[in-house]
């Protein structure tokens, strides 16, 4: 999602007014009609997926922008987005985890998704993990990730969250010490559902290094969601019906930074 027009994260989001209450900055960057009609991010293409150049390079300049004029706090830093900017949003976690302490995705898709579309059983994301790792090259480090996913969203399918959390789980496998042995995996280590009046039912799903700590990795599976920010304000992408993502977004970053 883009920061204005039809698909207004700022709309859809509210995470404004958030920022007002609780006393932090949000930036809503929007994508050039130019390139993408759609007004949707690019990091499916290979050319937008790597540190230093383009789509990444204009969010990592525009975030530093900011720390500067502004006078921010660099160690807490965080990146969310929805839909292809859900995608850009892990591409920024992998190719800037020295600017970002920590990343959102709401109904996207795992870094190089590129090389799954075609045919996912061919790749396993531990493949497509390394890529990341890859990227991230000596300032590999483990990026906390919030994944959220609708069980009706026909747009980006729940296997697609399904893959990131694998994916992600390997990436901070690897992280520390270049090896997968191990230390952080894709079974969850804790698992909660909540029913709340006048929400939709979730499950929240975390996991957790093996030596403890915060969880890595939390995961929020909304029931009968279509693609859509649950608890968002106005716009064609926005579901009235909480769960309230936006809060529970923040309340991930709020706990976390470099």
């Amino acid at each position: 999602m883009t920061g204005f027009a039809e698909n207004s994260m700022k709309d859809m989001t509210r995470f404004d007014r958030l920022a007002d209450a609780k006393g932090f900055i949000v930036v809503y960057p929007s994508q050039d009609p130019w390139r993408n009609l759609l007004r949707c991010w690019n990091a499916i293409e290979p050319a937008h997926q790597h540190r230093g150049s383009g789509e990444p390079s204009l969010i990592a300049g525009l975030t530093r922008e900011v720390l500067t004029n502004y006078h921010a706090d660099g160690a807490r830093v965080h990146v969310a987005g929805a839909s292809s900017g859900a995608g850009l949003a892990v591409v920024m976690a992998a190719a800037y985890p020295d600017v970002y302490a920590s990343a959102a995705s709401l109904a996207g898709g795992e870094y190089a998704f590129d090389k799954v579309k075609p045919d996912p059983d061919a790749v396993s994301p531990v493949e497509t993990a390394k890529l990341a790792h890859a990227e991230m090259g000596p300032r590999a480090r483990q990026v906390p990730l919030l994944i959220e996913q609708g069980s009706a969203d026909t747009t980006v399918p729940p296997w697609m969250a399904d893959r990131l959390a694998s994916q992600w789980a390997a990436v901070d496998d690897l992280a520390p010490d270049g090896r997968l042995d191990g230390d952080v995996d894709d079974m969850p280590d804790a698992t909660r559902r909540v029913d709340a009046p006048g929400e939709r039912p979730y499950t929240r799903t975390s996991y957790t290094a093996r030596g403890g700590g915060q969880p890595l990795i939390e995961k929020y599976d909304v029931e009968g969601l279509a693609h859509k920010w649950p608890g968002g304000g106005t716009g064609s992408y926005a579901d009235p019906l909480g769960p309230d993502m936006t809060s529970l977004m923040w309340d991930f970053f709020a706990d976390r930074h470099l």
